[in-house]
């Protein structure tokens, strides 16, 4: 395993969690709706940021 597959293998585990712990903080009940709907915003934000950026760099993505 060469390691552009490793890096790609440890960025997609990175994006899979992030969009995982953004779903959850929306479902959540123990957080205030305003703080909820703030953090998970901004963490589906840097989500889709990081599956443009991996796009960019692996798959050669205009």
């Amino acid at each position: 395993m060469d390691y552009n597959s490793l890096l790609l293998i440890f960025c997609s585990a990175g994006v899979i969690q992030s969009l995982f712990l953004s779903i959850y903080i929306f479902s959540s009940k123990n957080i205030q709706q305003s703080e909820r709907i703030l953090l998970g915003s901004l963490l589906l934000a840097i989500t889709l940021r990081l599956v443009k950026s991996i796009g960019w760099y692996f798959f050669d993505i205009n």
